[in-house]
């Protein structure tokens, strides 16, 4: 499908998308890649709930996702109505949490296998909490673009970690299961769109520490749009992020996760 830009010339919404993005032309149209290329966190949803079957389905396909070495490590617990009020105060009283009809919360999960092994020690190393917490990632990523395939909107939520034992306990996770963020699916609300949000030039990502001198004036319009702070470029939200109060609970993530059975040696 084609959409007319502003300048009155006729784009795909591939192509408008690479340009929303990247600002520049796209180097091809991939019609069929336009809803991954267009993938937002949305902010506002429908309180259209979906249907049980497609809850299912959608979930399936996450199973199938790649995962590290075929162990399945990791597990998501849907959030529900009752669990709402708690889980949006834990996550900073962000609204979306609680109008999304559908809520996951995606878990690195030691517990099956440490269940399940006559020698589990091998789950005390670093290594396998990477590879947990990989699988948590690659099975929610694909339920997130297999649900905007059939365009439904997605947001992710990470700031369950500033709150992980209040989480723990609102979802009555066990030991070896850690809370790593929410995943909230629906339909977005076509009278609060969220803009799509700029990416760093290809060449920076394609070298470690590549920068990209125009992405601080690229990034100006989309937090003007989103009233965040427009007096503050990226560069400096970044500078900001990385100064330890902003951690908010995080810095003790290690000695949480060791308390919960992650010996993480």
């Amino acid at each position: 499908m084609a959409r007319q830009e502003s300048d009155g010339n006729t784009m795909s919404e591939f192509s408008s998308a690479w340009k929303a993005r990247f600002g520049g032309e796209a180097p091809m149209d991939l019609p069929e890649l336009a809803a991954t290329m267009a993938r937002k966190s949305a902010r506002g949803f429908l309180p259209d709930p979906l249907a049980e079957e497609l809850k299912t389905a959608l979930f399936g396909v996450a199973q199938c996702a790649a995962t590290t070495c075929g162990l399945q490590m990791w597990s998501a617990l849907e959030v529900s109505a009752e669990q709402r009020d708690r889980m949006w105060e834990l996550t900073g009283k962000q609204d979306h949490v609680r109008t999304a009809p559908w809520v996951l919360c995606f878990c690195a999960d030691h517990a099956r296998a440490h269940q399940i092994s006559t020698d589990p020690g091998g789950l005390g190393t670093l290594e396998f909490f990477l590879m947990a917490a990989m699988d948590a990632c690659f099975a929610s990523e694909r339920l997130c673009t297999s649900a905007e395939q059939l365009g439904l909107a997605t947001c992710y939520v990470g700031s369950i970690r500033n709150r992980m034992p209040e989480v723990c306990e609102l979802l009555a996770l066990p030991d070896r299961v850690a809370p790593l963020f929410l995943l909230l699916v629906g339909r977005e609300d076509p009278a609060d769109p969220t803009p799509l949000r700029p990416r760093l030039a290809s060449d920076a990502i394609r070298q470690p520490g590549g920068r990209d001198e125009t992405y601080d004036d690229r990034m100006r319009p989309y937090f003007d749009q989103m009233s965040r702070q427009s007096d503050l470029n990226w560069s400096e939200r970044l500078q900001n992020r990385l100064r330890e109060h902003h951690q908010r609970g995080r810095g003790q993530l290690v000695s949480w996760l060791k308390s919960r059975g992650f010996d993480l040696e």
